[in-house]
């Protein structure tokens, strides 16, 4: 594939990552406004994190059997799509149990973006440029509560921010749009020879599940990624509604806490 090609890929994976982090992130500062609006009790936000989970990883479980059978490009369009009208359907939701039911829309399309650029990042790049587009979710991560908080001290309403949010990810939409082909495109003969060249030992899921240090990683994991979660989503409300802090303040706190993972990725 030529290099202008190549780095096109590369920058729309970076831009994919960063608009995987921004919807994440975002739920939290907004939570206060959102709940009011619907009149909802404070654990209530714990649904859509349900829902989102139940979708995203239902979507990543089957991203290999869908990219054999319609390609990368088109899973990562349609996934794309899948958010914008997630987030645009948050905006105009007209109850609670509306943007419940959205937020599996929403992890469908996280989840197969999340895997089919993985995926296709192990194959054509290097692991330093991975880790980069690790790091670019939490550059989404940090900016979504920013958006959310300067939307709300406008004092404009929570679903300006996720029409906001909708508009810029359909950028990434189109950019999957114009770049359809390229995701299928083999890679090139010398990079084919250097992969090739490596044995690779490949186990089942069976045999994986029987090491030890897999039950390991998996439970860091669950406890890592929690750990970071709870505090992303449950921070602004605690500031806001038990300390007594005001919305910017809340919402800029928020975002130095992602930005501090994000410096530490």
């Amino acid at each position: 594939m030529p290099p202008r090609r190549t780095l096109a890929l590369l920058l729309l994976s970076y831009f994919a990552f960063i608009s995987l982090g921004l919807p994440d992130a975002i739920d939290g500062v907004a939570w206060p406004s959102v709940r009011e609006t619907f009149d909802q009790p404070i654990g209530q936000l714990g649904w859509l994190g349900v829902t989102g989970m139940i979708g995203y990883v239902s979507s990543g479980f089957f991203a290999g059997w869908l990219t054999a059978r319609i390609g990368i490009g088109r899973l990562l369009l349609a996934s794309s799509f899948s958010i914008v009208c997630a987030q645009l359907g948050y905006a105009l939701a007209p109850n609670w149990a509306t943007m419940v039911a959205i937020g599996l829309l929403s992890g469908i399309g996280a989840g197969a973006i999340d895997s089919a650029i993985n995926a296709f990042a192990a194959h054509r790049f290097s692991h330093r440029v991975m880790n980069w587009i690790h790091a670019c979710y939490g550059i989404g991560a940090t900016l979504g509560p920013m958006l959310m908080t300067l939307v709300l001290a406008m004092n404009w309403s929570w679903r300006v921010g996720y029409g906001i949010l909708s508009g810029i990810i359909a950028i990434m939409c189109v950019g999957f749009a114009m770049t359809l082909r390229l995701w299928d495109e083999p890679t090139d003969s010398s990079h084919a020879e250097k992969v090739e060249a490596v044995p690779v030992q490949r186990a089942t899921l069976a045999a994986a599940v029987r090491r030890p240090m897999v039950w390991v990683q998996i439970a860091l994991f669950f406890f890592y990624t929690g750990l970071e979660a709870s505090v992303g989503k449950w921070a602004a409300s605690l500031l806001i509604e038990s300390r007594g802090v005001d919305i910017r303040t809340a919402g800029i706190t928020v975002g130095v806490y992602w930005a501090c993972l994000t410096a530490g990725r």
